[in-house]
């Protein structure tokens, strides 16, 4: 389970992030592979391949660990600039797929979308983007009306602050952090997690 956080985190990011990524107008390719120690010291190697074209997104990323298990997950995410609507899927770790349609509104920076889980449920979301600060804030309203929300916030270690406030007014924090060396070339990716607990992966690229 400690592997998979980090992992999870490092190679994917929020379905809300991807889908505004999709409105990028220049082409990308990009391919990524190296190696991984936590801080539990396990070890293994990690892929990732990126391909974005104006009005799509695709992201694939894998990871390999000491003991010969192999583990991938995928995203993808269209947009379609005329009518702003926006769609996608992503595939985790287990083979468990979440899917979403909606609009996005590139004026507002507002994104509206319906989620449905691998189980069939599904759930209504409302995102707004300020793209000065990246501040991201969004609403989420469940089965019976029940609603939670969230901000995330761009830190000054290259990572995130998240925090979320459930239908009962409870509320948690995640942050994230990517501190990179040049000169050993390696990025140190951290995740602290509600608890208060730190857990972090040493990334090398080949």
């Amino acid at each position: 389970m400690k592997l998979k956080l980090h992992t999870i985190a490092l190679v994917a990011s929020s379905l809300a992030f991807s889908a505004v990524d999709a409105t990028a107008e220049a082409d990308r390719f990009v391919e990524r592979q190296g190696s991984y120690a936590t801080g539990e010291g396990r070890t293994g190697s990690w892929s990732q391949r990126i391909e974005r074209k104006r009005g799509s997104m695709s992201r694939e990323g894998g990871i390999t660990t000491d003991r010969g298990r192999s583990f991938t997950r995928s995203k993808d995410r269209s947009y379609d600039r005329d009518s702003g609507a926006v769609s996608g899927s992503a595939t985790g770790f287990r083979g468990n797929t979440r899917t979403f349609d909606g609009t996005y509104d590139r004026d507002t920076g507002v994104l509206q979308r319906e989620i449905t889980g691998s189980g069939g449920n599904s759930l209504t979301a409302t995102s707004t983007l300020d793209r000065d600060t990246r501040t991201l804030e969004s609403t989420y309203v469940g089965n019976g009306g029940r609603t939670a929300t969230s901000t995330s916030t761009r830190n000054d270690q290259g990572g995130r602050t998240t925090i979320m406030t459930g239908p009962n007014g409870e509320e948690r924090s995640r942050s994230t952090s990517n501190i990179y060396d040049p000169e050993s070339g390696v990025l140190t990716h951290s995740v602290t997690g509600p608890n208060g607990e730190t857990r972090t992966v040493d990334l090398s690229m080949e």
